[in-house]
């Protein structure tokens, strides 16, 4: 198992409605936050503050933003956050997605759970160091 300083896990939604959840956790260093999309290795994407500081900035403005991960394999990795349509709400949903050259996975927030997401944002910004 893997060692962390401190976790966060956010549900959301995939596009087809099923629950599922984004874990992130800080190194024990506190230097790095892997990011792991639908609560599985496969889409792990490693961010520094910098990268953090970023998503954390756009996710406040509702902007849309995609950063490209640190390498931790031989594949790019990147997240990003955007805004999404659904039939079910008018204003609000986030996409959160990862995605390597050959596919993608794609988390959606919306009320609570995005409120969630956005100040798991801002905690991990604060916690995260150079």
């Amino acid at each position: 198992m893997q060692r962390f300083a401190c976790r966060w896990c956010v549900k959301g939604i995939t596009p087809t409605f099923g629950a599922c959840t984004t874990v992130f956790d800080l190194s024990t260093d506190r230097r790095r936050i892997s990011v792991y999309p639908g609560a599985t290795d496969y889409y792990t994407v490693l961010l520094d503050k910098s990268l953090v500081t970023r998503l954390h900035e756009c996710l406040a403005d509702d902007a849309p933003v995609e950063v490209t991960g640190l390498r931790i394999s031989a594949e790019r990795r990147s997240l990003g956050v955007r805004p999404y349509r659904l039939p079910t709400a008018h204003t609000g949903p986030v996409e959160l997605y990862a995605s390597t050259p050959k596919t993608r996975i794609q988390v959606i927030y919306q009320r609570e759970s995005l409120l969630a997401l956005k100040e798991a944002f801002a905690e991990m910004a604060t916690a995260i160091l150079e």
